[in-house]
């Protein structure tokens, strides 16, 4: 199979990724009415974690010290972001989480800024100016109120930014699967400490339940996360960015198929606001044809 051939995949692969996770929040939203939030997530992330030990197989014995402590302090902030995310999902729409959550990727520049004093550039500041805007249509009701889903969406979302320049910084010398395991587990063992102490009852797992439960758990969390680190390898850095991206886009559509989403013309110029300004936080203007033939000019 050619190296083109790959790619090809590689991107396809991508898309059907973004696909499961947009998909995903309404799933998750569906679920909440049945299970606790808490809850939720130690089921995900537990059946998740099981699934990458044993893509692991052997190779799990290989687990060393770095692995152990990076995975436990990306899975401490996961656990925060996902509960923040999860937690919101109970008082807003899958298609406002969704974009909320994708505006971490503007934000990660100044996370990065913060960890290794590199200032972002003036195309960094300027998405950011603009998905502030679209957030602030998204999110602000009259009176510039934010509803508690969006509150706590937001705070998943800036988790989410430290969460990815963790990974970043952390992650490139360890082995994935690994490292990766241990990171749903630990989100897995806070969410069922904190369970009982946030008054939430172990629950009854209905028929109704089961369905939803193992789409998160096995299609979003297990098989989108294997084949977005699978894929990676043939795609660069940005075009990865740009088509996980499509996780929101996805996420609206199916909320609006489901009849859980009602448009309205500033929620949509909202959700284009925060969509262009991801989009043109992670793409290289000197790669476009404008730019280049402006050089060679």
């Amino acid at each position: 199979m050619s190296l083109k051939t790959k790619q090809t995949l590689a991107k396809i692969t991508m898309v059907l990724c973004a696909l499961s996770w947009g998909v995903s929040f309404v799933v998750v939203k569906d679920t909440l009415t049945l299970i606790p939030t808490n809850w939720t997530l130690v089921i995900r992330y537990g059946i998740a974690g099981l699934i990458m030990a044993l893509i692991s197989g052997k190779n799990l014995f290989k687990l060393n010290k770095a692995e152990i402590i990076y995975g436990c302090l990306v899975g401490g902030t996961a656990y925060f972001g996902m509960y923040f995310q999860t937690a919101g999902l109970n008082y807003t729409t899958p298609g406002k989480s969704a974009f909320i959550t994708a505006a971490y990727c503007v934000m990660v520049p100044f996370i990065t800024w913060i960890w290794t004093k590199k200032r972002p550039s003036w195309q960094h500041f300027a998405a950011a100016f603009v998905c502030i805007i679209g957030i602030g249509l998204i999110a602000l009701n009259k009176g510039f109120t934010v509803q508690i889903g969006d509150a706590l969406t937001l705070g998943c979302t800036i988790v989410f930014a430290v969460n990815f320049v963790m990974i970043d910084q952390w992650f490139a010398k360890l082995d994935i699967f690994r490292v990766t395991m241990v990171q749903m587990f630990i989100t897995a063992v806070l969410a069922l400490i904190a369970a009982p102490l946030m008054g939430e009852t172990a629950p009854v797992i209905t028929k109704e339940a089961i369905g939803g439960l193992l789409y998160i758990s096995l299609i979003a969390t297990a098989a989108g996360m294997l084949g977005q680190n699978i894929a990676q390898r043939f795609v660069d850095p940005s075009t990865t960015a740009l088509l996980c991206s499509l996780e929101s886009v996805f996420a609206v559509l199916a909320s609006v198929i489901m009849g859980t989403e009602l448009l309205s013309a500033r929620l949509v110029f909202g959700f284009i606001l925060v969509f262009g300004a991801v989009v043109f936080a992670q793409i290289e203007l000197k790669n476009l044809p404008f730019f280049k033939k402006k050089k060679e000019e």
